[in-house]
């Protein structure tokens, strides 16, 4: 289970890609070093003095050289810095994250008020072969695991979907993070062929 595809630009920044993720750049790249981001991606930005400028659904990134993780997904925001300062501008307003500090929301509008301080070590998770929860609605992490692991997953009772999860996860084997989900949950996670089920 290898989640990433590893590409190197032509100005030799190198860019990681989670599962169902893709990047879309012109050929005259190294004019303007424009990317666009649909999923997640972990950016290692070489230093140049023309802008990289990652373009999400939910605003424009812009570093000089830099290291951080961006996810735009239909289900949320995030972006975390692990090295460096990077420029999140939307209509509503433009403002810098830095070194060690992250943003995660589900709000449309990304703002200057969800920056917190709180990069874990070893982040990205998905980089490094874990899934990271704290207080993550159980829809959440069931998308994540479709999307690594392609699966589908089917709760069995409405309850089931309220539930909340909080830990780190290793996603090396599928058996493994189901049974690492039924110790969190105290549900039971059955595994049939492609479709997983919660009971």
């Amino acid at each position: 289970n290898i989640p990433q595809k590893t590409i190197t630009l032509p100005d030799n920044s190198i860019i990681t890609l989670n599962k169902s993720s893709s990047i879309k750049y012109k050929n005259k790249f190294l004019i303007d070093r424009k990317i666009l981001l649909k999923g997640e991606a972990f950016f290692n930005v070489q230093k140049n003095e023309k802008p990289f400028t990652i373009i999400t659904d939910y605003g424009k990134i812009k570093v000089l050289g830099t290291s951080f993780n961006v996810r735009s997904r239909p289900d949320g925001f995030e972006i975390g810095v692990n090295e460096g300062i990077v420029e999140v501008s939307n209509k509503e307003s433009s403002f810098t994250i830095k070194q060690g500090q992250m943003i995660i929301t589900n709000n449309k509008i990304v703002k200057e008020n969800q920056i917190i301080d709180k990069l874990y070590k070893d982040y990205p998770d998905w980089l490094n072969n874990k899934l990271y929860f704290n207080n993550t609605s159980i829809l959440k992490v069931c998308g994540e695991l479709e999307r690594t692991f392609k699966i589908k997953i089917k709760f069995l009772t409405s309850s089931a979907k309220k539930l909340k999860v909080t830990g780190i996860i290793e996603t090396k084997n599928i058996n493994t993070v189901l049974s690492s989900l039924s110790l969190l949950t105290k549900h039971q996670f059955k595994l049939e062929g492609e479709i997983c089920t919660i009971i």
